[in-house]
């Protein structure tokens, strides 16, 4: 329907916005008969160095003074050398000192993390070992009840509010096809996820329910002989220390509610993420909240709302990223489902990223984004728009790819 749209963006001869050297192909014919279903319609542009290295890949270098980290084999009360590593991150970020370095050796760590302000820490993974952050914990305790399979005692509880404030609910964010959207419940069988209903009387295969009245959870899939495993944690990372580095990992399965923002909180400023693959998060995958972020070679994939949130983050750059299956929950598209959402921030730049497959907008500067560049990007099979500039001023949209969308730009 549109190849190229560039909305309210004001009338002042400040507000400018140059379009250079742009692809646009395959835009939805009128109605939205063409428009994609988060499948490309056209073959993706293949770009090399995007997105994170593969979990295990990252090659950082050690410094001497490290504090070490094995969840195998640490334990709390050791030196934190690599030869009597401590066990939990918690306890590694307590002992050091800002400036240090923490060093992850492999293993999947259970933990909720806070940097706090009175620290700059780099936190990264051993070179060539793989270190996940899980929100979610193995379930076994299945009882078969006709068609369903039941698990009591399960005592984890989150907000569901449908906002971005505790207790308050915005109608505009639900499709009435997807109720459950705003609970960050969450259950996965062999990695894969179950869809949340609302009642265990509802429970089909390939579904759950969740009753936290009753402390049990409900799953329509025969658990036997598989991994079923269930999110119980809100949030990996909330980052208060400035400068503060997280590299060479991945986050998944985190339960955080949309008012708690990112399973990646970057709430502080010139934090540097790195190499992070973020995946099946309940909400939003990574959020930053304060100025001079950089986030370079990431993947935030199957974000429940968005991939990668900024609000009041100023000089946001985003490079070399790949964010794509986001709004899996399939919130409505407006006001806030995104692969990338940035508002109310002076100077933003994406580069050389791929945003696609998002079930909602690729990329989207909305309301007081002043001052951007996006360049060298491709986005491909978007639900809506490739990339949308709303209510913004101030845009260089240079060579980049926007393809198999619902609309171009």
């Amino acid at each position: 329907a549109v190849g190229l749209w560039a909305y309210n963006s004001g009338s002042s001869a400040a507000n400018t916005l140059a379009v250079d050297n742009l692809y646009v192909t395959e835009v939805a014919t009128a109605g939205g008969a063409a428009a994609p279903t988060g499948e490309p319609s056209s073959t993706p542009v293949s770009v090399p160095d995007r997105g994170s290295v593969p979990v295990g890949s990252a090659q950082y270098a050690v410094p001497a003074d490290a504090l070490f980290v094995s969840v195998s084999g640490g334990s709390d009360s050791g030196s934190g050398s690599e030869s009597s590593p401590l066990r939990t991150v918690a306890a590694a970020v307590s002992r050091a000192v800002s400036g240090q370095t923490i060093v992850l050796r492999a293993g999947t760590y259970h933990e909720e993390i806070e940097v706090p302000r009175s620290k700059t820490l780099t936190i990264q993974a051993y070179p060539g070992e793989a270190v996940w952050f899980d929100g979610s914990r193995a379930v076994t305790n299945w009882s078969r009840s006709g068609s369903r399979w039941v698990s009591t005692g399960w005592t984890a509880e989150f907000d569901h509010s449908a906002s971005f404030g505790y207790g308050s609910n915005d109608s505009r964010f639900i499709n009435s096809s997807y109720p459950m959207a705003a609970y960050p419940d969450q259950v996965f069988i062999d990695g894969q996820p179950l869809r949340q209903v609302a009642s265990a009387s509802q429970v089909t295969a390939g579904t759950f329910a969740v009753d936290y009245a009753a402390n049990t959870l409900t799953i329509g899939s025969d658990p036997s002989g598989r991994s079923v495993r269930a999110s119980d944690l809100q949030q990996a990372f909330k980052i208060a220390g400035p400068g503060t580095q997280l590299r060479g990992f991945g986050v998944r399965r985190y339960a955080t509610p949309i008012p708690a923002m990112g399973a990646v909180l970057v709430g502080t400023t010139g934090v540097v993420v790195s190499d992070l693959v973020v995946t099946d998060n309940a909400s939003l995958g990574i959020s930053v909240v304060r100025a001079d972020a950089v986030l370079e070679r990431v993947t935030v994939t199957r974000s429940g709302m968005m991939g990668i949130h900024a609000n009041e983050a100023d000089r946001l750059v985003i490079k070399d990223s790949v964010v794509t299956g986001n709004n899996s929950e399939r919130f409505n598209p407006e006001p806030a489902a995104a692969g990338v959402k940035v508002t109310r921030t002076r100077g933003l730049t994406v580069r050389n990223s791929e945003v696609s497959h998002n079930h909602a907008n690729g990329l989207w500067a909305d309301e007081s984004v002043y001052d951007m560049v996006f360049v060298g990007n491709t986005m491909v099979g978007n639900d809506q728009a490739g990339i949308e500039v709303e209510i913004s001023a101030k845009a260089i949209i240079a060579n980049n790819v926007s393809t198999g969308n619902r609309m171009g730009i």
